[in-house]
C-alpha cells in the first residue's frame, strides 16, 4: 500500500508533460484530496457544483467518475434537478433535504469563480472540496481564470481525482 502523496507523484509522472504543471502543486493538492476523498470510506456523498461558465465541466466530471469501469458506481451527484434560483432564501431547506437524502453526510465539490451562487453554497459547508478561480482560501485549490490552459488543467484535475478514487476504493493507498 502506497502513501497518498507518493501515489499522486507517480500518477503525474506516468501521465507526462500535460500533467507536469501538477507536479509543483502536488504538495498543495494531495492533502486536500486525501482529506476530502477519504470521506468516501465513511459513506459520504459528493455533490458536484460549478459556476455557470464551467457547467460543461460538471457533466464531464460526473461522466468520468461514474463511467463504465471495473469499480462500482460512486456517490457523486449533481444538483441540476433542483431549482436553485432563490436558494439563499431556502438555504436551510436545501441543507435539510440533502441531509435526509444523504444520512451519512455529503461534501460539495466546487469548480469555479468565487462570486457564484454555487460557490457560496459550497463555501458554507466546512468540508467542501473547493477549486476556486482567482482567490486563495484555506483548504482549497486555486487556479487562475486567465490561464489559457485552464480547461486542460481542470480535465487533468478530474483525471487525477478519478485515479485517486480508484486507489481509495481498491485500497492501493494509505489515507
Amino acid at each position: 500500500m502506497q502513501d497518498f502523496l507518493g501515489f499522486v507523484k507517480d500518477f503525474i509522472q506516468k501521465k507526462g508533460i500535460q500533467y507536469s504543471w501538477l507536479d509543483s502543486e502536488r504538495f498543495k493538492i494531495s492533502p486536500l484530496l486525501s482529506s476530502r476523498l477519504s470521506s468516501l470510506l465513511d459513506g459520504k456523498a459528493f455533490i458536484v457544483v460549478t459556476d455557470d461558465e464551467r457547467a460543461w465541466f460538471e457533466d464531464y466530471f460526473l461522466s468520468l467518475v461514474n463511467a463504465k469501469s471495473a469499480r462500482p458506481l460512486l456517490p457523486f451527484f449533481s444538483l441540476k434537478g433542483f431549482k436553485l434560483d432563490n436558494y439563499e432564501k431556502n438555504e436551510d431547506l436545501l441543507d435539510d433535504v440533502l441531509s435526509l437524502s444523504y444520512p451519512n453526510g455529503y461534501i460539495y465539490v466546487y469548480f469555479g469563480k468565487d462570486n457564484s451562487k454555487m460557490a457560496k453554497l459550497a463555501k458554507n459547508k466546512k468540508d467542501s472540496l473547493l477549486f476556486i478561480l482567482d482567490e486563495e482560501y484555506d483548504n482549497s485549490f486555486c487556479l487562475k481564470s486567465s490561464d489559457e490552459h485552464l480547461d486542460i488543467k481542470l480535465i487533468t484535475i478530474a483525471q487525477l481525482i478519478n485515479a485517486c478514487l480508484d486507489a481509495i476504493v481498491f485500497a492501493k493507498v494509505k489515507i
